[in-house]
Formats: C-alpha cells, sequence, structure tokens
C-alpha cells in the first residue's frame, strides 16, 4: 500500500450536532474494507466526544490507520447584559450578549410570570437582529420585571437559563413637612456602587439630584420646590453593553419615572377630591369638595404627556380610560396628584 494513502474526513471543521449520522464511503480501488472502532460499518451515529480510529486494508491485507476527532457543537450560554426602561416607549428594554462565531441561530428570552421563579418564553430573537428588545407587555409605572435569555445553536439545542436580572421600580409620595418620600425596589443581576436619582419640573427635563450607595432603597427630598416633580432613579452598570450593528452603548439602568406633589400640607387641605374606580370597565370618578369647583383636573401618563383635561364643573365627574392602554395614569388637581391604575 502507497504510505501516503489515508482516510480522509471531507471537512474536518464542519460542527456534528448530537445524533448525526457519518457515512464511511471507501475508494473500491484501493481499499478492501474499513474498520471504524473495529468493525465494518457503512456508517454510525454520533453520540458524545470522541476520537474515532479507522483502519483501512487494501486487496492485499495491508493496512493503513488514521484519526480524527468528533467534538460535539453545544450551545454557546449567553447572559443578559442589562435591562433598563426605555424612554421612548416607556416600556422595559432588555439587553443581551452577542457572542460572534459560536453557531447561535436565534436567541430566547424569558420572563417571570406571575408565579415565583417560573419563567415563560417571551420571544425569540434571530441571530441577525440587534440585540436589544423591547417589551411591549411589561408595564414599568406598576412592577418590576425578571428576565432571563438562552441560546439555541444551529444543532437546535438550547442552553441552559442564564442568571436573571430584574428592572428598578420607583414610587414617589408626599410625606410629612412639604417631603417627597422615594422608596424603590433595587436593580438584580450585577453589582453596583451608586445609586442616582433625578427630579424635574417634566420627564423631559431632570437634573442629578443626589447619588447613593448602590444598597440604599429611599431616599427623602427634604426641600423640594413647590409643585409637581417627577423623580427617576438609575444605576451605572459595571461593563458597557454594545448593541450590535448600531454601534450604540448602553451604560445605565434606569427606573420608571414617578413624580408627587411637593404643596404644603396646609394648602392640600383646600384641595379635598378624591378619585376611585366605579363598577363600570375602566370607568373612574373624580370626587370634589364644593370649595374647588371650576377648576380644571388633568390626566397624564407616566411620561408626563397630557391625555385628558377638563374643567370640574360638578362635585362628581367621570373619567372613561377605555380609550387607554393598560397601565399607571396619574390625575392632578391644582397640585395634588391621585394615581390610578387601568387593568
Amino acid at each position: 500500500m502507497n504510505k501516503e494513502e489515508h482516510i480522509l474526513l471531507n471537512d474536518p471543521a464542519i460542527p456534528f450536532c448530537e445524533a448525526d449520522t457519518l457515512f464511511v464511503v471507501k475508494d473500491q480501488s484501493k481499499f478492501k474494507d474499513i474498520k471504524v472502532l473495529g468493525s465494518i460499518l457503512d456508517s454510525f451515529l454520533i453520540v458524545k466526544d470522541k476520537t474515532i480510529v479507522c483502519t483501512a486494508k487494501d486487496q492485499l491485507n495491508c493496512a493503513v490507520v488514521d484519526s480524527f476527532t468528533i467534538n460535539l457543537l453545544r450551545p454557546h450560554p449567553e447572559k443578559l447584559c442589562l435591562v433598563t426602561v426605555d424612554s421612548a416607549t416607556n416600556k422595559n428594554a432588555i439587553v443581551y450578549e452577542k457572542t460572534a462565531l459560536k453557531n447561535t441561530k436565534l436567541f430566547r428570552i424569558y420572563k417571570q410570570g406571575s408565579t415565583f421563579n417560573q419563567f415563560d418564553l417571551l420571544t425569540e430573537r434571530a441571530y441577525g437582529e440587534v440585540n436589544v428588545y423591547i417589551d411591549n407587555l411589561s408595564n414599568p409605572e406598576a412592577y418590576s420585571d425578571f428576565y432571563k435569555v438562552t441560546a439555541v445553536d444551529s444543532c437546535g439545542y438550547e442552553s441552559v437559563l442564564s442568571s436573571y436580572h430584574k428592572t428598578m421600580h420607583l414610587s414617589a409620595s408626599q410625606g410629612i413637612n412639604d417631603r417627597v418620600e422615594l422608596r424603590w425596589e433595587p436593580y438584580e443581576g450585577l453589582g453596583f456602587p451608586t445609586v442616582n436619582i433625578y427630579r424635574g419640573s417634566n420627564p423631559q427635563n431632570m437634573q442629578l439630584l443626589a447619588a447613593r450607595p448602590g444598597n440604599t432603597i429611599s431616599y427623602s427630598d427634604i426641600n423640594p420646590p413647590r409643585g409637581v416633580l417627577y423623580y427617576q432613579t438609575e444605576i451605572i452598570a459595571p461593563n458597557v453593553c454594545e448593541i450590535k450593528r448600531s454601534g450604540d452603548f448602553v451604560v445605565s439602568s434606569r427606573s420608571n419615572i414617578d413624580f408627587a406633589s411637593a404643596t404644603a400640607t396646609n394648602d392640600l387641605l383646600k384641595f379635598k377630591w378624591d378619585v376611585t374606580p366605579t363598577n363600570q370597565d375602566h370607568v373612574y370618578k373624580i370626587r370634589i369638595d364644593e370649595s374647588i369647583l371650576r377648576t380644571y383636573y388633568t390626566m397624564i401618563d407616566g411620561m408626563g404627556r397630557t391625555l385628558l383635561k377638563d374643567k370640574l364643573d360638578s362635585k362628581e365627574v367621570l373619567l372613561n380610560l377605555e380609550q387607554f392602554s393598560a397601565g399607571v395614569y396619574y390625575v392632578v388637581v391644582g397640585a395634588s396628584v391621585k394615581k390610578i391604575i387601568r387593568l
């Protein structure tokens, strides 16, 4: 036998999937038989990583031995980079890692529902899509959310679930002595040294109010200016998240925007009013004291956009929210604010 004759694998760089079948094809002009793993086989099933030894004999029973190693393709375990509230949509944005050259076909994003530690499939994202997803089913004004991600390879196998990331949720309320009290659910999923607190007279123009240690979950704004004030919390991620294809970067996660009135308590006594649900779906009732008749009410969303505005010409006014999507809304009378949740 010519010593330069070998058993050739067409392309040893091809990734193998579990349960793939390799076919043994011999050059009958050169070889009488080929043994794979000690047996004469036409094909064999790939079930695990293995070094395959092949022995070929020619018509004179001269033998040549060759081998190759099978490395099964396995899904690359990706992870989330950051979750945040998107300023353009007021919905949660999920940014996930996207590692090149790992034979990843798609990503799956999972979300915790109403059952603790049960993560249900939210969406699938093709590898070629940008690695940020807007969760249009989220309601960051009402609650925080938990997310995980997996990767699915070209064999169709899915990686294990990543560790979770959880968004922040901020609540602002009027306290005593003209204070505004802030409490928030902290970000979970990565470490951060500092929480930044922002305040402004509208959501589009907020300034840094304070920076507190990362384990802080509350803050008292003891000398706020008068009127309705907007608040938001932020953490800076330890690593920059790159948005593939767009070339953009995400460096921080922000909470929902909440707001409260900083009007003095004695002034608020003049504004005797309330808003409550009725027995009609999506209909709420504003009840006011006679002393504030003919003032105006305004209903706004979490982004500070005015949705409804009218004069309070009677002691009871109905608000029909049927045209609006589920979420948190705010009714403002004078400088007093009350929250309603449309389910």
